[in-house]
Order: C-alpha cells, then structure tokens, then sequence
C-alpha cells in the first residue's frame, strides 16, 4: 500500500515513535530501540522514501534521559502502582518538552510521594521507550511537597515524613537530601485511628477480674 502524509507524524517530540528498523534507517536526530526508531528531538520530521531513511530536524535539541542521568519533575497522577512525572530537567538542563517519566510503587498506599510533589529521581530504565524512574539514593525523592488537607507548604521531618507548616498534618513521604530515616513524628491517620479504636488490650477481663490475656481482643 502506498504511503501518505497523513499515516507519518511529521511534529514529534523525544520519545516519539517514528518507524520501525524494517521500514527505515534511523538518520540525525533519531534513535533506535527495541525494533523501533524514535526521535532524540522536538522538531520535524524528515522521510527520504528513496533510501528509506528517516530524520528529525529542530531547532532546540532536548537531552533524552539515559540511565543513571538525574532528572526533576513534577508528579502529575497515580495510575495503578506507577506515579507519572513531568520531567522539566535532566542532569540540570532545563527541558521544555513533552517528557514523561514513570516511578513505580509497591502499591498505592506505600507510594513515596504524592500528585504535586516536586521530584528528584534517577532513570532506572528506557525499556520499550519508557522513562522509568528511581528514589534509591539519599539525595533523591521530593524537594518540595504540598499538604493533602490544607494545600500548604510541608518541610522534611526526616527521611520519610513531611509536616505541614500550617495545619501540622504529617504524611509519609520520601524526601531529598535523608538516608530514609522514619519521620520524627507519625502521621496523623495513625493517632486518628488509635483514638477510634482504643487501647483493646485488657478489654475482655474474666470472671475474677484479671485480664484474660496480654491482648484480650484475640
């Protein structure tokens, strides 16, 4: 079937999929992974149908990030166990592109950092054209993080814990620049909860009026 214009993309950014090796030879500003060819730039793109040769063409080159660059973002959405991550800046140059990365999560609950967080992370893999991303340094995780109650400004308790500096909510976050210390303070779902359900310890007492047993809810 014979190609037409409107079947290619012809604006793209970095990471977008052009062609794959079997329809083309990837040229200037492109790049190859996994079978596919993907452009290293934001600008235009080139097809030569003569030598099956395929090129992006811009005027600003955006750095792609490789493993083990450094990367700042900000966190957009949880989906699932990932967190999204618009990247604005890699190995401190500043990007104005399309980048998204992808921190993966043990599951929801355990996830350290929240939807408008500011992140530093590192790129842990590019595997099948995805930015996937890392808190597995001391330096690395949120440098600045906002309160999911009032919406104000949380500083760093510790390794793994923020406080609000307006209502005094803490939340469980991984923070830049901790060895994952746990926070100096628990989070506040945790003294509400206790205060729910009480101290159940030495509820059931027997007949004699001792305790039945160390924990009497068993």
């Amino acid at each position: 079937m014979e190609e037409t214009k409107n079947e290619r993309p012809l604006q793209v950014v970095p990471g977008d999929r052009l062609a794959v090796i079997e329809e083309y030879s990837g040229s200037d500003g492109t790049y190859e992974i996994s079978g596919d060819i993907r452009s290293l730039l934001v600008g235009g793109v080139n097809y030569d149908l003569e030598s099956r040769r395929i090129g992006v063409h811009g005027r600003t080159r955006v750095p792609l990030p490789m493993v083990g660059d450094v990367i700042l973002g900000t966190v957009e959405g949880q989906q699932g166990t990932g967190l999204q991550v618009r990247i604005y800046s890699v190995n401190g140059i500043d990007v104005d592109s399309n980048l998204l990365g992808m921190l993966l999560t043990r599951s929801r609950a355990s996830a350290p950092c929240k939807p408008g967080d500011m992140v530093k992370a590192r790129v842990t893999s590019t595997a099948n054209g995805m930015i996937f991303l890392g808190f597995r340094s001391a330096e690395l995780g949120v440098i600045k993080a906002w309160c999911s109650l009032c919406g104000g400004r949380m500083e760093a308790i510790g390794g793994m814990g923020a406080k609000c500096g307006s209502c005094g909510n803490v939340e469980y976050r991984k923070m830049a620049g901790f060895g994952g210390e746990e926070p100096r303070e628990r989070p506040r779902h945790f003294y509400d909860r206790r205060r729910r359900e009480g101290n159940r310890r030495y509820d059931n007492r027997s007949r004699y009026g001792g305790a039945r047993g160390r924990y009497g809810d068993r």
